[in-house]
């Protein structure tokens, strides 16, 4: 009997400490980090993960907060960049230049749509090189998001919308680097 209560004590400790790690990675997530939001689904398609739901749960959450970049505004506000005191029309910046604020952690939802705009307006093979860039390189999970909205507008929708990987690949595809 001393015997199965410290098994059964050792579990619940198990899945507490499993508890605090979704908690943990889901909030992390929530705060930009790509790596946590990719650790959770992890998590969540194991399933040896004995709280495989709860981890596909916020994963659903965290997906339902990022929608706002999978779609485009219809509109673009003749926004301007300041650097080193001056100021800098959006248009006449590079793919590269606006994919540059695009990953700011400090950039907002709503600047962010609005590069997004600005960014498919660039030159495709541009674009495509910067996406490649930012979804191979950056930890910010907004910016990934917002690069997966604006390469569905660009593509078609051929991937789902957060599968970082297979957007990469269509991008090397489409510019024959694949």
């Amino acid at each position: 009997m001393q015997i199965a209560t410290q098994q059964l004590g050792r579990v619940e400790r198990k899945v507490q400490e499993e508890l605090a790690t979704i908690g943990r990675l889901h909030q992390e997530a929530l705060n930009g980090s790509r790596k946590a939001y990719e650790d959770l689904l992890l998590l969540a398609e194991s399933s040896g993960s004995i709280l495989e739901e709860e981890a596909e749960t916020k994963c659903s959450h965290i997906w339902q907060e990022l929608l706002c970049y999978r779609d485009i505004p219809a509109v673009r506000t003749g926004l301007k960049y300041e650097k080193a005191g001056r100021e800098t029309q959006m248009d006449s910046l590079t793919a590269s230049q606006l994919f540059e604020l695009l990953v700011r952690p400090s950039s907002s939802v709503l600047m962010r749509q609005s590069l997004m705009r600005y960014i498919i307006g660039r030159p495709r093979q541009e674009t495509l090189l910067a996406c490649i860039t930012t979804l191979d390189e950056s930890d910010s999970l907004p910016a990934v998001a917002a690069t997966c909205g604006i390469l569905q507008r660009l593509l078609g929708k051929r991937a789902e919308f957060l599968d970082f990987a297979g957007w990469c690949e269509m991008c090397r595809s489409e510019i024959g680097d694949g």
